[in-house]
């Protein structure tokens, strides 16, 4: 228990690794099981197990507790409803049209296929991995990597981590075919596709004070079908989505002389994670900041924190590490 304390982050993967390699290898690969429409599932425990359970072992129930409230925290700006369901979308619509030839073999769906399309959505969202991943790597691994690495940064290394999460699965014929292939080129431009996507799901997140309920969307819209089958794309979307802007709108504040974030629907809690004061007691001790604890708090507060409904951030992220 004290390793896993002292080493939250390492832990975390190691454990999503562990579980969801096992049954890919075992029952997708070795022993391949007949593919339907769950076959997959089962290797999504992987993230959402060791996401819980190290949220347990850092925080223990309270920590749990917060982490399933952040599935039902949709009272956010309607604004990051329509770029989760409607913007995302529309880059990859238009990274894909300006692959030399695409019009030109472009299909458009049936009247029923766009009927059904909300419903082939939420199939997609509930068992194809969004709904079951995001638990562990937004909502465990992805606040310890900006606390510890910064938005930009700790998000890039959890998109190589979340593709690299998907390797065994280059050896399943479904996958690989869906995905460019076995070959360099079909790696790296997965590896960038899930970077990016990573980069677009951060600036959600971080805008909607850690909403879980908003970032699966953009991750279902990365595994729609057909969503890796031509590399080019993904360029299409870096073009749109990497610039200085968005490093500017993701990046925390650090300034401890800095005003408090005005309270803004969504997104005070992580505001107020960012605004943070830190404070060193003496040495060899660790820093502390103060935050409340969750929008009603502020809400009921008029906005500003109150002592007395504050705590600690270790409480958010675990703890300080265990001598």
């Amino acid at each position: 228990m004290q390793l896993l304390r002292r080493h939250p982050l390492i832990s975390f993967f190691v454990m999503a690794y562990a579980i969801s390699w096992t049954y890919v290898i075992v029952f997708l690969i070795v022993w391949p099981l007949p593919d339907t429409i769950v076959t997959d599932t089962p290797e999504l425990l992987g993230p959402v197990v060791a996401g819980f359970v190290m949220t347990a072992v850092m925080s223990g129930r309270a920590g749990v507790r917060q982490l399933l409230r952040r599935f039902v925290m949709w009272r956010v700006n309607g604004a990051w409803y329509l770029y989760a369901l409607l913007a995302i979308p529309a880059l990859y619509v238009i990274g894909v049209a300006l692959v030399p030839g695409a019009l030109g073999s472009f299909k458009a769906p049936s009247l029923t296929m766009s009927l059904l399309y909300p419903v082939f959505f939420i199939v997609v969202l509930v068992l194809d991995g969004p709904l079951l991943e995001e638990p562990g790597w937004r909502g465990f691994a992805l606040p310890r990597l900006q606390a510890r690495w910064g938005p930009l940064v700790g998000t890039v290394i959890l998109g190589i981590m979340w593709g690299s999460w998907h390797a065994p699965q280059y050896f399943t014929k479904t996958f690989a075919a869906a995905n460019g292939g076995l070959s360099v080129s079909g790696v790296i431009v997965f590896l960038l596709a899930t970077v990016i996507f990573s980069v677009l799901i951060t600036w959600a997140f971080n805008n909607t004070g850690g909403s879980l309920l908003i970032a699966p969307y953009p991750h279902g819209d990365q595994l729609h079908p057909g969503a890796h089958q031509r590399p080019v794309p993904s360029r299409g979307i870096q073009r749109s989505r990497s610039g200085g802007r968005l490093r500017n709108r993701c990046s925390y504040r650090r300034d401890r002389d800095a005003r408090p974030p005005r309270l803004q629907a969504g997104n005070s809690v992580m505001a107020w994670q960012q605004y943070g004061t830190c404070r060193r007691r003496s040495a060899g001790s660790q820093a502390e900041s103060q935050f409340p604890q969750a929008d009603g708090d502020l809400l009921k507060s008029g906005g500003r924190p109150r002592r007395t409904r504050t705590t600690s951030v270790h409480a958010e992220i675990g703890g300080p590490p265990q001598k």
